[in-house]
């Protein structure tokens, strides 16, 4: 998926957004948004958006000399999934078919993302909408014949917050299929509130699986900015689910039916590169939604 006119509404109020937590200095916040307007004014277009907030995101951390401006917003939104935690355990483990209602909740937590939208969002209506309402599109019958036959399935990490929602699927996918090796793939470097090591401390993902991360500052999962080892586990893993809007922005640039998408359409970009309605939950491979 490549950029769109209407993404530049998108940068430009990350850029605010990010701005904004830094300082409250109109003085920063011009300084900032100039050098963010030159930054975009170099750049080449034919790539997928979450490609473009990384410079986006790296000229204002650069110019306001602070290179986590989300740190606290993404611990605050970890403690408020983990008061979820135990109502949301009950449900699963209640469920007929775990595997479905783990991957309910883990969509429902998408809805916490600092990048895609401007409007403030609401959880506990989104878990409800996820439980009761279920996807727009679900590969769950495909996804279940891969992962019975996969060794290693590699889990797209996107948000802080989101990732506390995430654990449980992950959970679930290692107590239904405790032979499978599963690796959890991080943002290497803080962008927005897309989750970093930093940010998992006390959560218990490396109790689940083996922890990697990419190298780039970038919202969206891309290969070649990977290392060695991340690329390699990419590459031989039978099964990948690719959390959140901004890994299917990167990855949808790739015909690749190992790749589950999980996620809820959060802007009018996606909207209409899918058409689809936004706020639609999606789980799906490419191949049956584009």
């Amino acid at each position: 998926m490549k950029v769109k006119p209407e993404c530049f509404v998108c940068f430009v109020s990350q850029a605010i957004r990010a701005t904004e937590i830094i300082s409250k200095k109109d003085e920063d916040a011009i300084r900032a948004l100039k050098n963010v307007s030159e930054v975009l004014s170099r750049l080449s277009y034919d790539v997928a958006p979450p490609l473009i907030s990384e410079f986006v995101y790296g000229s204002i951390t650069k110019t306001l000399d602070h290179d986590d401006p989300y740190s606290e917003i993404k611990n605050k939104y970890n403690k408020i999934a983990i008061a979820y935690i135990k109502n949301l355990k009950d449900y699963i483990n209640n469920s007929e078919d775990k595997l479905q209602a783990a991957i309910n909740i883990s969509v429902a937590g998408n809805i916490i993302d600092f990048g895609s939208q401007i409007e403030k969002f609401n959880i506990k209506e989104t878990i409800s909408k996820a439980i009761n309402e279920g996807f727009l599109v679900n590969d769950i019958k495909d996804f279940k014949e891969k992962i019975n036959k996969a060794k290693i399935l590699l889990f797209l990490a996107d948000n802080a917050g989101e990732i506390v929602f995430d654990k449980l699927l992950l959970e679930t996918i290692k107590s239904l299929y405790p032979n499978l090796d599963i690796y959890i793939a991080l943002r290497g470097k803080p962008i927005i509130n897309d989750v970093t090591k930093n940010d998992i401390e006390g959560l218990g993902l490396e109790d689940i699986g083996t922890i990697i991360e990419s190298t780039k500052p970038t919202p969206g999962f891309w290969p070649d900015y990977c290392d060695e080892k991340c690329k390699k586990i990419y590459n031989s893993a039978e099964i990948i689910v690719s959390k959140g809007q901004g890994n299917f922005e990167t990855l949808s640039e790739f015909d690749d039916d190992r790749v589950f998408f999980l996620f809820i359409i959060k802007c009018s970009v996606v909207e209409g590169y899918l058409k689809k309605p936004k706020y639609s939950h999606i789980f799906a491979k490419k191949s049956s939604l584009c």
